[in-house]
């Protein structure tokens, strides 16, 4: 609903606040099917069942105290880590005869419009650092449209991607989600035109001669 109003910037806000929720409801479930297998695995047994007699109360405020804390350690893990990417260096052999050794930086899943643009910054800014010479998005770049995408200012920031040999994208479900597969507007084309980023969809690109895209 967010998305198709004017909120502007508090729509990351709001986002944000959603999908923590949604994680927070999702680990509470899970603990408390946990709890409660415990509990019944406890009244098979007289003993532990006298003790949980005796002790429910106190045993469900620990086990919620321990739950809670659980969810904040997964979320602040989980925080981290999205803003904080790690880098994998990957060697790889070919048998072509290249007169270079290509370094080519390879990126998913950013889910642009649940990150924030300083994020987006950080990151870019880390990929350029690489001096790459192909940047290759394979999947869920958006969480937005179109005209979203440059509203909210994403597509200066990702025109400031720095790639000798260009910047290549593929469609991930998210895209799908968004409408942007597949959509050759005229709007979108331009926009897609001014980040310097092309979509291969069902075709590829042969680079320098030398390397099939």
């Amino acid at each position: 609903f967010t998305r198709g109003t004017n909120f502007g910037h508090w729509v990351n806000t709001m986002q944000s606040i959603s999908y923590s929720w949604m994680v927070v409801l999702l680990y509470a479930l899970m603990f408390v099917i946990v709890f409660d297998l415990t509990r019944g695995v406890m009244h098979l047994f007289p003993a532990s069942r006298a003790w949980l007699q005796l002790h429910l109360s106190a045993f469900r405020q620990v086990y919620m105290t321990f739950t809670f804390g659980m969810i904040a350690v997964l979320l602040a893990t989980g925080y981290y880590h999205f803003t904080h990417p790690k880098i994998t260096h990957l060697a790889i052999d070919t048998q072509k005869h290249l007169d270079k050794r290509w370094n080519i930086v390879v990126i998913s899943d950013l889910h642009i419009g649940t990150l924030s643009q300083k994020q987006l910054k950080k990151d870019v800014n880390m990929i350029n650092n690489m001096e790459p010479d192909l940047v290759l998005m394979v999947g869920d770049l958006f969480e937005l449209d179109g005209k979203a995408i440059h509203k909210q200012g994403y597509d200066d920031i990702l025109r400031q991607l720095k790639s000798k040999d260009g910047v290549y994208a593929v469609y991930g479900n998210h895209e799908y989600y968004h409408e942007i597969d597949h959509n050759s507007s005229p709007e979108l084309r331009q926009l897609l035109d001014y980040m310097h980023i092309q979509y291969l969809v069902d075709t590829s690109v042969y680079i320098e001669g030398k390397l099939d895209l």
